[in-house]
């Protein structure tokens, strides 16, 4: 198990950002006298704020696949048309 997670960059990322915002806290409410309710309050309009930019991120990344879907993709973009092409790319080509 500790190999696997040592080597997954995410679930690293994902431990050490949880366990450096735990010791903020946690310095917070010691060191400054900091009120219980004010960090509860402040973790709780966290997640709220994080869970909206999720939801608000998948809803953006559905409307852009919706209107992407009707250009076609990138490359079917780039192609040239046919009766553009000159008498040496023709040649090239055989």
């Amino acid at each position: 198990m500790l190999p696997r997670f040592l080597k997954n960059s995410q679930l690293r990322l994902l431990f050490s950002g949880s366990l450096f915002t735990v010791a903020f806290v946690w310095m917070a409410v010691s060191s400054y006298d900091v009120d219980q309710e004010e960090i509860r309050v402040f973790l709780i309009m966290s997640f709220i704020l994080v869970a909206g930019l999720i939801i608000s991120g998948f809803f953006f990344s559905l409307l852009i696949r919706l209107f992407s879907r009707d250009r076609g993709d990138l490359l079917g973009n780039l192609k040239q048309n046919p009766s553009d092409e000159t008498e040496d790319s023709k040649a090239d080509q055989r």
